[in-house]
């Protein structure tokens, strides 16, 4: 009888979904807590260590208590203009739709979480 295989849990190589996210609760709680208080939040490790899952999972939490969140991937872009136009594309949309007769006329919406 042939020795039964076990397989890898971890996926490699993408960014995972909570349901495939394991072993990093406390990280998970810090990042939740500092990009909530809206701190500045530098994540360092070697490449393929989950930073990009970590922050992913972190963001559907924080989007689950209403705030509007964006990842963008710097790699993407060849140049920092590139950048910015997705930059600033990407955090419009996230914003929403909002009522311009009401910017014009002074009067405000009520406020939105946002990071």
């Amino acid at each position: 009888m042939a020795p039964r295989r076990e397989e890898n849990p971890f996926v490699f190589g993408e960014i995972v979904t909570e349901d495939a996210f394991v072993d990093r609760a406390d990280e998970l709680t810090q990042v939740i807590r500092d990009v909530s208080d809206r701190q500045k939040l530098f994540l360092l490790s070697p490449r393929r260590f989950g930073k990009s899952s970590l922050v992913a999972v972190a963001f559907e939490r924080l989007k689950a208590e209403g705030f509007s969140t964006v990842i963008i991937p710097v790699s993407n872009y060849a140049t920092y203009r590139q950048f910015l136009e997705k930059f600033a594309d990407k955090v419009v949309r996230a914003a929403g739709p909002w009522n311009r007769s009401a910017v014009s006329s002074g009067r405000s919406s009520p406020r939105r979480n946002s990071i």
